[in-house]
């Protein structure tokens, strides 16, 4: 509420899998979700959207991107764009972007030296 400055839970349960480092943003007045993780061996590579953030709808269950969490999801020009994250690899500089959160493509990487990729 954020007239109170306080969270309310809207839903226990959600149609995913409990996660969390997850990527979400408003896009075509949705809450969209990619991929998180529960551990640093465990990512999820699936994108899930909510028009309230009660009922979840899966919009691809196996993205073509490799699990991530801590992946900055983002929309710029009227595009979702997944950037980097950590895999169980290590930190990616994958950029994968969408028009509509079920077909992904990728992108140019990220301007990031080898050395900081771990």
């Amino acid at each position: 509420d954020p007239l109170k400055g306080k969270w309310i839970e809207v839903v226990r349960n959600a149609a995913f899998k409990p996660r969390g480092a997850m990527g979400i943003t408003v896009f075509r007045g949705r809450l969209w979700i990619a991929g998180g993780g529960v551990t640093f061996e465990h990512h999820f590579r699936d994108v899930w959207s909510s028009s309230d953030g009660k009922a979840w709808v899966l919009a691809v269950a196996d993205a073509p991107f490799s699990g991530r969490s801590m992946a900055p999801l983002v929309v710029f020009q009227s595009q979702l764009y997944l950037l980097g994250g950590r895999t169980v690899e290590g930190v990616s500089a994958e950029v994968w972007t969408s028009s509509d959160g079920v077909r992904w493509a990728q992108g140019p990487r990220l301007p990031v030296a080898a050395s900081e990729l771990g």
